[in-house]
């Protein structure tokens, strides 16, 4: 069943990379070379009937390419309405459909909807603030029939190589749009058994959670449900570090908790009575949690053991992993592209093959949990760009805490669902645990002095990685070891690097060469340059709801290779240019933090700032340097934020015979001026504008613009913004004069190779 699950995911990824990544000729080599795997491994040697299994193997390799085509159609589609006629998504600011699911959120709440206004739309997603009223009793809305007012968006794809993709991950949970609803009708509710009993079981979590102090009940919403929304982000944070942050999400050790309990409580009463009372209780935990796919496969994977323990039944873990993850993918494909599925899933494997060779050397509980952390290291390194060597030792006390509290929580969970009295010992208690895994990963945190920030490798290496982990760790491998068959061994190394040199080309970093990016920080500026090592950041964006420098900065430079900044510049200090800089300040090393005089005397300044003055130049190397043009006489210091775009200093990039002129916010009236005043020079023309104020009309005039004669304009601004940015006179003015426009709205990531006699741009969309 194991190689059938590989084969069904090695389909969904050929499809993934031909329908949407557009790698049509790599993404068919790599599907044909799995098919000549089947032809080369030795397989005849473990198989009565080695020809039959290729032809499954090759059905489940095409099952798993349709699926995802079919899915991938499903959700990329043309919208019809009602009447059957086509619409787009921005066309579509009203949707009718039945609520199927409801969370809280801070201060509204986040529905799933199925829609019936838009035909060819499994799922929804919907997020609301605006009516107290219908937010008081938000538990009576699941299967309601509402209207909902707004703006229908495509979710966001990545904008920066190898940062999140959140497109990918809502329709890995089946959701095709999203709305955040400027109000809401509700047209009729549901008295159906089912949404009754749906309604129910929201009231149950709500009226669990509600026995818990504030501060211990986001944590235990987050250890039991996977809800980490009223957990501190300093908290969540520590845990990322410590690799703990796994007991924040329902997985397998959850169930595996829970199950270990429910053994021990009906002890050698292995009837179908006992056995039926067990997967009731772990369902009913599936139905709290919202069946999450972790959850789907813990359960599974659970069921199928109690088949075996109760029913005399064999069982072999890896067949029951499989066939819970075979039954995901099926359900929806691009699970298998989720963080959450491989992490539990690599766990899982890890156990299956690791645990027998290391329990050699170690007791079997020692190397279970060694097992587990080796399988997932990689991955976690991959996706957090961080790893914490001590992780290992902080898991002991983390996971032996959390099997107890995990189990009888979820046990008190019940006995609310059936309306039992709960002692307020057992609360107190619970409390107490959670409250000491707190307090105890945040002393073993040691302030993150023993995580280190990891440049990422590429994801054909840790493919390769994981390859040769399971493959040597293999009961194939073994029994051709012991025959002394070495040919066969032999004959797969190929077999190996061939599709792992496939997926190295189709995830290839096309960025990688370029000299000059411009980072997709949503509404905001960062230009990145990189020269002979060094590494220069201009202005970092910022949100004040969102971290920038930790969410995509710190993201962005450890993918792309880079873990140290020798120096980030500010054009002044509004927040979408500085703050960023100030937040990645906190979570990766930067030499110097360059503030333009005008603002030397603000408050709250970093440790490592450096004044930048009138007619400052920075020597990245031999050819190349950052030159301040403007302003040419610093005075004073800016006293509030409306003055800041008039004291917002511009830089000249000197990339040997290229010249990137990098303007921030700059105004009009600072235009006029800086035209007039190097009147009688070169000094403003440039081959690359990086377009004033993020396209505003307010700046970027016709005379700037027959100044600086640019070739590529380049806007930064945020997709679908408040302000309108670019505006259409900006747009106007550049395309009139055949300037090349690129917008990290619509492009994303926009780099430039310099190295050669032209310029070359690369971008993310």
């Amino acid at each position: 069943m194991f190689a059938y699950s590989i084969y069904l995911s090695c389909g969904i990824v050929s499809a993934y990379f031909i329908l949407e990544a557009e790698k049509l000729i790599w993404g068919s080599f790599f599907l044909v070379s799995l098919e000549l795997i089947l032809l080369r491994i030795g397989i005849d040697d473990i198989c009565v009937d080695a020809e039959l299994e290729r032809k499954i193997l090759t059905c489940f390799m095409i099952s798993g390419f349709m699926l995802f085509t079919f899915k991938s159609i499903s959700m990329n589609g043309s919208l019809y309405n009602e009447e059957g006629v086509i619409q787009s998504p921005s066309e579509i600011t009203k949707v009718t459909g039945v609520v199927r699911r409801i969370e809280e959120k801070d201060d509204g709440c986040r529905f799933i909807i199925r829609p019936e206004s838009i035909k060819g739309v499994k799922q929804i997603q919907v997020s609301y603030y605006d009516d107290p009223e219908l937010l008081s009793d938000i538990y009576s809305l699941p299967g309601a029939e509402i209207t909902v007012y707004g703006e229908l968006k495509v979710p966001e794809a990545a904008s920066n190589f190898g940062c999140f993709n959140y497109r990918l991950y809502m329709y890995s949970h089946n959701i095709r749009f999203t709305m955040s609803a400027k109000y809401i009708d509700l047209i009729a509710a549901s008295d159906s058994v089912y949404w009754n009993y749906r309604k129910y079981i929201c009231r149950t979590r709500d009226l669990f959670l509600s026995y818990f102090d504030e501060e211990e009940r986001g944590f235990i919403k987050g250890v039991i449900f996977g809800d980490k929304s009223d957990i501190s982000d300093d908290t969540i944070n520590e845990f990322n570090e410590n690799s703990t942050g796994h007991i924040l999400a329902v997985s397998g050790l959850h169930i595996g908790f829970l199950f270990a309990l429910l053994k021990v409580l009906t002890g050698k009463r292995r009837s179908r009575i006992t056995s039926g009372i067990v997967i009731l209780v772990v369902f009913l935990y599936g139905e709290m949690t919202a069946w999450s796919p972790s959850t789907i496969r813990a359960v599974t994977v659970a069921s199928l053991s109690l088949c075996h323990i109760y029913f005399e039944k064999p069982f072999d873990l890896l067949s029951a992993i499989s066939t819970s993850a075979v039954l995901i993918l099926i359900s929806n494909p691009y699970q298998l592209f989720s963080s959450g599925f491989q992490m539990s899933l690599l766990a899982l494997l890890g156990i299956c093959f690791l645990t027998e060779p290391i329990s050699h050397f170690t007791g079997e509980g020692v190397a279970v949990l060694l097992a587990v952390q080796i399988a997932v290291t990689p991955v976690i390194i991959y996706y957090f760009c961080g790893f914490n060597p001590i992780s290992i030792f902080i898991n002991i006390p983390i996971i032996f805490l959390a099997s107890i509290l995990v189990p009888f929580t979820i046990i008190l969970l019940m006995l609310t669902a059936f309306s039992v009295h709960i002692p307020a010992v057992f609360i107190t208690a619970m409390e107490g645990l959670a409250d000491s895994i707190v307090r105890i990963n945040r002393i073993l945190n040691f302030e993150g002095c023993f995580f280190s920030n990891i440049k990422v490798v590429s994801t054909g290496l840790i493919v390769l990685l994981y390859i040769l982990l399971f493959f040597i760790s293999s009961e194939w491998f073994r029994v051709m070891i012991i025959r002394g068959n070495i040919e066969a061994i032999l004959r797969c190394i190929p077999c190996i690097l061939i599709p792992v040199m496939c997926i190295s080309v189709m995830t290839f970093n096309i960025f990688q060469n370029d000299e000059i990016i411009f980072v997709s920080v949503g509404q905001g500026d960062s230009v990145h340059i990189s020269a002979d090592g060094h590494n220069i950041l201009i202005d970092g964006g910022g949100s004040e709801n969102y971290n920038v420098g930790e969410n995509i900065l710190k993201q962005y430079l450890l993918k792309n290779g880079v873990n140290r900044l020798d120096l980030a510049l500010l054009t002044h200090l509004h927040t979408d240019h500085y703050l960023g800089i100030f937040q990645l300040n906190n979570v990766f090393p930067i030499g110097k933090i360059g503030i333009p005089y005008a603002y030397s005397e603000a408050d709250d300044l970093p440790d490592n700032a450096l004044v930048i003055r009138e007619k400052y130049s920075i020597n990245m190397s031999d050819d190349v340097r950052v030159d301040v043009i403007w302003p040419i006489e610093s005075t004073g210091t800016v006293t509030n934020s409306d003055e800041a775009n008039e004291n917002n200093t511009v830089y000249m990039i000197y990339y040997g015979d290229f010249k990137i002129l990098v303007t921030g916010d700059l105004i009009e009236e600072d235009e006029h001026e800086m035209i007039s005043y190097y009147r009688e020079s070169d000094i403003l023309k440039a081959d690359i504008l990086k377009v004033g104020h993020h396209g505003s009309k307010t700046s970027t005039s016709e005379e700037f613009l027959d100044a600086v004669d640019p070739e590529i304009a380049v806007i930064q601004v945020g997709l679908n913004n408040m302000y309108g940015h670019p505006a259409k006179q900006t747009l106007t003015r550049l395309s009139d004069r055949g300037i090349k426009i690129y917008r990290t709205d619509i492009n994303g990531e926009v780099g430039l190779d310099l190295r050669k006699k032209s310029i070359h741009v690369d971008t993310m969309h």
